[in-house]
């Protein structure tokens, strides 16, 4: 079954307390580097898009197991919102194969690819899904409009 947004609300207002900094420095980035070892992942200067299969199952599944380890900050309540393998697992069955940003002129489709893809991908600037202020906001986005 999916999780909701309703699941996803109470578990922003009821997880674990964990302040920015602490979920950054004692939470993320250990974790991240532990899935780095584990899975034996390697940045190639030379190839920026990987097109080694083992490689690219190794990220997948350290992504799920990352996901599933450490979960997503809510940034507003410093909670975090976790969840099992098995719920990351079963909503990955429920996610559109494609989703549009904007309207009218604006709009543009982003389109799930498969490997191999000769599909142009869409590339999305700006800070999509990350919190901002009103402060830089503007600043922000005609930077990333330039």
């Amino acid at each position: 079954m999916s999780l909701g947004l309703f699941d996803m609300w109470k578990r922003s207002e009821t997880g674990p307390i964990c302040p920015l900094k602490k979920f950054e420095l004692k939470v993320l980035f250990p974790a991240v580097q532990e899935q780095v070892k584990r899975y034996g992942i390697k940045f190639d200067p030379q190839q920026v898009v990987p097109v080694d299969d083992e490689l690219m199952d190794n990220v997948y599944e350290a992504g799920i197991d990352l996901l599933a380890k450490v979960g997503i900050l809510n940034t507003d309540t410093e909670r975090l919102i976790q969840f099992t393998r098995e719920e990351i697992e079963e909503q990955l069955k429920y996610q559109k194969s494609e989703v549009t940003l904007g309207e009218g002129k604006d709009a543009v489709t982003c389109v799930h690819r498969e490997i191999e893809d000769p599909r142009e991908p869409v590339i999305c600037g700006g800070p999509i899904c990350v919190p901002i202020s009103q402060e830089i906001a503007q600043t922000a986005y005609d930077a990333y409009a330039r």
